[in-house]
């Protein structure tokens, strides 16, 4: 990049350039973080004296290109991994809860072939052999799930998560989802050695069948597992609860302008064709004009950054402003040319839009959002005061600021709109557009307001070919479709963690009901002769349900414990939510413990509907 003298004062302000590099091979990160540091100290003391500001110094910043590229969606997808797994481990929990009745009831089984010679290791392999082929199975069905999940992933998806288009199924995926197969199986099946009685195999056989009550130490075993499946339910349950939370506040966040009836169109205008400031300015208006006879269209406007976009950023300083001599903060600019913000909608808090002959010839105005209007004269009324671009000893001319509008989002969802400007199209010089080697100044979105805006596009495009049959509509679409693209990722997010909470509640309650079912069957007899001797059936009811209570009970003091952990991790992916909500935190028992009871109510009822006869003569 090459400037004249002018150039570098006029765009001196302008510190927003980006450099890709490779590193020299054995040279670390922090090693040319530490080199950047005397090279910005360098730049400061060689940068232009009408462009420098007091006290200027840049700062250069280092990270990895892969960090630049994905680092804003990392923690998004290590939260979905997070919760996956957290399902995992209560679908472990839940089979291996299963396994144990499973064992309990191979008892006798299990000492017979101990007594007619086989060895732990034969009795391992047994239980690891039927764990494994279940495990690869249910893996198996997940891959095939997985081949139709990445198939249907949402375009909107796709262009949020950099190379989500890319994915594929591979040997790397393949073997992760083996290996995590593997371990399950491990955890499954090694399970029920935990209440194997390997010392007195004989004595099983003989108390087997007098035995009225579950052996106890499976009894314990198999509620640590389902203490655990309840506990991380409510800690899923809670974290879903929170990421619903922050998309209703998103959603309900202002966005500051109306996008209902406005279609919005970007487009590039080649050098080629238009290499000087005339000739871009002469397109703007003459687009402006077709587009404004379409039928139906109420009014049409000409901006270089649309909302949810990149904006150019400059340096403003305020004349008389109580902000030390640093000036304004760096700020984002946006030109535009004709009535774009009345199109967009903007709300109008103080002063005025600009005019029409504003929009072609340069009076020097300029409208400033709140926030800026906030930093730069707080508790003062902005509209009369004027800007310039660059530092005190800049060129550039005086700006006086006519109107302050509402914070506009002017970047990705969820973060917080920054300090803006807007100016006419018409101040900005012939310089940066004659023969500029960049696009700065050519790329511009129409945006058109109109009713009926979604059989408006073809219009559009109609409209652009007769102005120019070569140039093509890089986007095209109206501003309610791309707040909703550009908000997908939270939605899609808030479905799969939601879904994921249902599904392990389900499983807890189908676990717990599953020991509770175990639990009833093996003491059958004693159920039985509690009723024969005169035991009312409600307080056999009673009596399994609060086994189940307590289970329940203790899982909810872990997983509540669990969840405020979990929320730090929540913490950064909230928009403008509690991590510690209370209402939220209401919700988790609100949802659990009912679905929790009903699991207790199943096997309870039948307890209850035990006859004694028919069970004790079934023994």
């Amino acid at each position: 990049m090459a400037f004249t003298d002018r150039e570098r004062l006029e765009r001196g302000s302008m510190h927003n350039n980006s450099v890709v590099a490779r590193l020299r091979r054995g040279v670390s990160l922090e090693a040319a973080r530490a080199e950047m540091e005397v090279l910005a100290t360098r730049i400061a003391t060689s940068y232009p004296p009408g462009a420098r500001q007091s006290g200027f110094t840049p700062r250069l910043f280092v990270q990895p290109l892969r960090d630049e590229i994905a680092g804003r969606v990392r923690t998004p997808l290590l939260l979905l991994l997070s919760a996956v797994g957290l399902v995992l481990l209560v679908a472990c929990a839940n089979v291996a809860t299963l396994f144990l009745s499973r064992a309990a009831g191979r008892a006798r089984e299990f000492a017979l072939r101990t007594l007619l010679g086989a060895g732990r290791r034969q009795i391992v392999q047994l239980l690891l052999c039927e764990a494994v082929l279940l495990s690869l199975a249910g893996g198996a069905v997940g891959v095939a799930l997985a081949f139709a999940a990445i198939n249907a992933a949402p375009a909107a998806l796709a262009t949020a998560l950099p190379g989500l288009h890319a994915l594929a199924i591979d040997w790397r995926v393949l073997a992760f989802t083996a290996a995590a197969c593997v371990g399950t199986a491990l955890v499954v099946g090694l399970a029920p050695l935990l209440t194997l009685d390997r010392r007195n195999p004989g004595g099983a056989l003989r108390d087997e069948p007098t035995r009225t009550t579950p052996a106890r130490r499976t009894v314990r075993v198999q509620g640590v597992f389902v203490v655990a499946a309840v506990t991380l339910a409510c800690v899923l349950l809670a974290g879903a609860g929170l990421i619903a939370r922050s998309l209703a506040a998103l959603i309900g966040a202002e966005l500051g302008f109306r996008p209902g009836e406005v279609v919005v169109a970007s487009m590039t205008l080649p050098r080629s064709f238009y290499s000087t400031g005339p000739s871009v300015r002469a397109f703007h208006d003459q687009l402006s004009r077709e587009l404004a006879a379409l039928p139906g269209v109420g009014s049409v406007g000409l901006a270089t950054n649309p909302p949810f976009t990149s904006h150019d950023t400059r340096v403003f300083t305020a004349e008389h402003a109580p902000v030390g001599d640093a000036g304004a903060p760096t700020t984002k600019l946006t030109w535009v040319h004709g009535p774009y913000l009345e199109t967009i909608g903007v709300t109008l808090r103080r002063g005025r839009h600009f005019t029409p002959d504003e929009y072609v010839q340069a009076r020097r105005v300029v409208i400033v959002n709140e926030k800026l209007a906030a930093v730069i004269w707080p508790g003062q009324d902005p509209v009369g005061k004027r800007l310039k671009l660059g530092g005190k000893g800049s060129a550039a001319p005086w700006l006086t600021v006519v109107g302050v509008i509402a914070n506009v989002a002017d970047g990705p969802a969820g973060r917080e709109p920054g300090v803006h400007a807007y100016e006419p199209f018409a101040q900005l010089q012939d310089s940066f557009l004659n023969d500029s080697p960049t696009q700065f100044g050519r790329e511009i979105t129409a945006a058109v307001r109109a009713a009926g805006a979604t059989s408006l596009p073809a219009l559009v495009r109609d409209a652009v070919a007769r102005l120019d049959r070569q140039l093509a509509i890089q986007r095209i679409e109206t501003l309610d479709d791309r707040v909703g693209e550009i908000r997908a990722p939270q939605r899609f997010g808030a479905l799969l963690v939601g879904i994921f909470a249902a599904i392990a509640v389900l499983l807890a309650a189908v676990g717990l009901y599953g020991l509770l079912a175990f639990t009833t069957a093996q003491r059958r007899k004693e159920i039985a002769i509690r009723i024969a001797f005169g035991a009312e059936r409600r307080s056999t009811i009673g009596l399994v349900i609060a086994h189940g209570a307590r289970l329940v009970a203790v899982g909810f003091i872990a997983g509540l414990a669990g969840s405020l952990a979990f929320t730090r991790f929540l913490a950064s992916l909230l928009y403008q939510s509690d991590p510690y909500d209370p209402v939220t935190f209401a919700v988790v028992p609100a949802v659990l413990i009912p679905v929790a009871l009903l699991a207790c109510v199943i096997p309870a009822w039948r307890a209850s509907r035990v006859e004694p006869i028919a069970a004790l003569r079934a023994d």
